[in-house]
């Protein structure tokens, strides 16, 4: 394949697993339904539909083979982490992500999620690690060895996708134009700034955590509730509801503040304790409750929520669980 040109068959076939797992993580997460107050294959946002999502998926896929070959070439030590060029690759597809769909931001959480996950699991199988625990070990790798570049192109994607909510932040703003200059005299990395965002944003947090949500939140939810059933949109909502009842949605934080925030962790809670996707009571609940959070518009909208289990949603792929 032209665009993993210089690696070999083998190599190839790892690349194209894993690329399969980001996007078909995408679409799986898009898809699955009811999901309170995001968009999902039965209900959309007023700007922002359905279909927005699955050309974002589809006009990701090339810069996820880039990332796979970086990962692999770190692994053969073709170049070093710090080479990756893990913010060009999240510029670049959030810049092809944009020129795809007219729904405006659709996955820019999940590109910065995602992204570092195809490289950590091409590494992991280039060099036959093959459980769980080694691919999560594998993604410091890249995420604690970038660049004051790498910085300043996140800063950009940021910029291109324009995310809601945003806000002013004390230190760094991102939408100060002053800040990439700072970031450069201070030689700050992504982690250095994701530092600074780590109690405002969920993926910041994410990166600076090993993915801790990812790994010991939403992968053991879906996988405890996928054994159980065999049902993987369902185990899907469970895996959104397990996160968003124990992690605040930083979006909706941003947007409505803290109280409204953890007021809906706790709507979560309770519709869990009924049992979820997995019981009429839970279920009749869950339509409830993405019909009231969407009632607000995109004010209460868990998007942070929804990049965690895209994140969630590619581990469990990649370990094997299908649809």
């Amino acid at each position: 394949m032209k665009r993993l040109k210089g690696v070999d068959g083998i190599l190839r076939k790892v690349a194209d697993e894993v690329v399969k797992c980001a996007q078909l993580a995408m679409l799986l997460e898009v898809s699955s339904y009811p999901k309170p107050g995001n968009v999902h294959r039965l209900a959309d946002h007023p700007d922002t539909k359905f279909e927005h999502y699955v050309a974002s998926a589809v006009a990701a896929m090339p810069l996820f083979y880039k990332a796979a070959k970086k990962g692999i070439e770190v692994a053969k030590g073709i170049i070093g982490p710090h080479q990756a060029g893990i913010g060009k690759i999240v510029r670049d597809a959030v810049k092809e992500v944009k020129k795809a769909q007219r729904g405006g931001n659709t996955c820019l959480g999940s590109l910065m999620l995602l992204t570092p996950l195809t490289m950590a699991a091409c590494y992991a199988k280039t060099l036959g690690y093959t459980s769980i625990e080694e691919l999560r070990s594998c993604i410091p790798i890249f995420t604690e060895n970038t660049t004051s570049r790498d910085a300043a192109a996140i800063y950009e994607a940021i910029r291109i996708a324009k995310p809601g909510g945003l806000g002013k932040a004390e230190e760094l703003d991102v939408t100060d134009k002053k800040s990439i200059e700072e970031i450069y005299r201070r030689g700050f990395t992504v982690s250095d700034v994701f530092k600074i965002a780590k109690d405002r944003d969920s993926v910041a947090k994410e990166w600076i955590t090993c993915f801790h949500i990812t790994f010991n939140i939403g992968f053991p939810a879906f996988k405890k509730a996928y054994l159980a059933s065999g049902d993987f949109n369902k185990s899907t909502i469970q895996a959104f509801l397990e996160i968003l009842s124990k992690e605040p949605d930083s979006l909706i934080m941003r947007k409505a503040g803290y109280q409204k925030a953890l007021e809906v962790s706790r709507k979560a809670n309770i519709v869990l304790s009924l049992g979820g996707a997995f019981s009429e009571e839970g279920l009749k609940m869950l339509y409830s409750f993405d019909e009231e959070l969407r009632s607000k518009g995109s004010l209460l909208n868990p998007g942070s929520t929804a990049d965690l289990t895209c994140s969630t949603l590619m581990v469990a792929l990649l370990n094997g669980f299908k649809p």
